[in-house]
C-alpha cells in the first residue's frame, strides 16, 4: 500500500491525461481531491478491484463519463 491514507502523483497525472483511473481507496483521493464514482474510481480490496475491472471493461460510456468528469 503505496498511499497508506494520503494520494500519490498518479492520482492528479492521470486523470489530467484524460485518462481513466482505479485505484486504491483513501480518503484523501476519494473525498477530498476527486469525488467517488463521478470524477475517479476507488477500490477497497481485491473482490472490489475485480468487480470493477469487469464492469468498466464491459461499460466503455460509463468508464468514459468519469474521464470527462
Amino acid at each position: 500500500m503505496q498511499n497508506l491514507d494520503a494520494h500519490n502523483m498518479r492520482t492528479i497525472e492521470v486523470p489530467a491525461s484524460r485518462a481513466f483511473l482505479l485505484t486504491e481507496r483513501t480518503q484523501e483521493q476519494a473525498k477530498q481531491l476527486f469525488e467517488e464514482d463521478k470524477s475517479i474510481e476507488c477500490f477497497e480490496d481485491i473482490t472490489e478491484l475485480t468487480k470493477k475491472i469487469n464492469f468498466y471493461l464491459s461499460n466503455t460510456c460509463e468508464r468514459e463519463k468519469i474521464v470527462q468528469n
